[in-house]
């Protein structure tokens, strides 16, 4: 399951929303999958899950500030928004936490990817999982407001990714402060 709107922030949406979109993406991550299911004698299948979208918000949240702290350090955000999301349920995680659509399919190096988008002086996290099965469409974590003159290292920005769907809150990402 993957949100289709991007973080409420990101939007200029009030911080507390009450409905949210997702997108239901099918994979096959067996490619014998046939050959599984004919030795099974059957001809197909249905996965029914359950998807609580707080503890996915929180789960992608944790993975997008831990990796903007562990890159950045402490010292170059003025404040982290999303440390609260780490130890609680949130009210307002959809306004942190939504959908990024990358705009292509990316060819996938590694099963997960973690890239830095910026948007003036705050920072998002683009947590794209399971890259191969999930080529284009990922998670976005606006993870707070850079101190002025931090710095995003240029192997990590995904600039070239932006469009500008911010209202509010800043223009085109750069690798420089």
């Amino acid at each position: 399951m993957i949100f289709v709107d991007p973080p409420g922030r990101v939007l200029g949406r009030a911080r507390r929303q009450e409905t949210w979109s997702v997108r239901s993406v099918d994979v096959e991550i067996f490619p014998d999958i046939a050959a599984r299911l004919a030795r099974l004698g059957a001809d197909g299948f249905e996965d029914k899950v359950t998807i609580n979208a707080m503890a996915l918000a929180r789960l992608v949240a944790k993975i997008g500030h831990s990796f903007a702290v562990a890159e950045l350090g402490f010292g170059a955000f003025e404040e982290l928004y999303a440390a609260h999301l780490i130890g609680a349920d949130a009210e307002d995680w959809n306004y942190w936490v939504g959908g990024y659509d990358r705009g292509r399919d990316v060819p996938a190096r590694e099963l997960h990817e973690l890239r830095f988008l910026r948007r003036g002086n705050e920072l998002s996290v683009i947590v794209h999982l399971l890259v191969p099965y999930c080529p284009r469409y990922c998670y976005e974590v606006v993870v707070g407001r850079l101190r002025p003159g931090a710095r995003i290292p240029v192997a990590l920005d995904e600039g070239d990714g932006f469009r500008s769907l911010g209202q509010g809150i800043g223009s085109a990402p750069t690798t420089t402060g």
